[in-house]
């Protein structure tokens, strides 16, 4: 039989007679939580090694280096196909790998970066350079030209193409992990 509600009311208010008769008769006083001297908050320093997070931005950070690099020999490419009709331009190139180790150790170009100088105290100061543009050295010619062009647009177009392909696959493979650190972000 269900208890009625007046006994359920007495039953209620004996439980509650009884609890702060037992916090009255407590030898434990309570604290405050928190105080204005912050003694309650303890600081325990945070690891500084974390393999998984260092790992994943290690590995963005190597993708994002890639990148800049494979944009920039892009451009150098661009700049050879562009000028094949040019009477003594000389073909332009860098050696991927190394400019990537360079980068990666963080010695950057072997000219180092590049800082703008404010000749004017009206110029604004512009950014320094990124340090990833490595030295750019002269293509030997497979054929001599007689106007002294040293472009092969067969190599060139080649190489373009090459380099356009690794692009869009650094890119693929830089946006799939920062959609896996968004994805564990997220928790979704």
């Amino acid at each position: 039989m269900a208890p009625s509600v007046g006994q359920a009311h007495r039953h209620d208010t004996q439980r509650r007679r009884a609890a702060s008769d037992l916090i009255r008769r407590s030898t434990l006083r309570p604290e405050p939580i928190i105080d204005n001297t912050g003694k309650n908050f303890r600081r325990e320093p945070l690891p500084q090694d974390i393999p998984m997070t260092n790992n994943a931005l290690a590995s963005i950070d190597f993708q994002s280096k890639a990148l800049e690099l494979q944009a920039e020999r892009g451009r150098v490419l661009a700049s050879n196909i562009a000028n094949a009709d040019t009477p003594n331009y000389k073909a332009r190139d860098f050696d991927f790998q190394q400019a990537l180790a360079a980068a990666v150790q963080g010695t950057g170009s072997a000219a180092g970066p590049v800082t703008p100088v404010r000749t004017d105290p009206g110029h604004l100061a512009g950014p320094a350079g990124s340090g990833t543009t490595p030295p750019l050295l002269y293509r030997a010619p497979l054929q001599s030209a007689v106007d002294g062009n040293t472009v092969d647009l067969d190599v060139e177009r080649a190489g373009f193409a090459e380099n356009s392909v690794r692009y869009e696959a650094t890119l693929k493979f830089l946006n799939a992990q920062i959609k896996q650190m968004m994805t564990a972000i997220n928790g979704q």
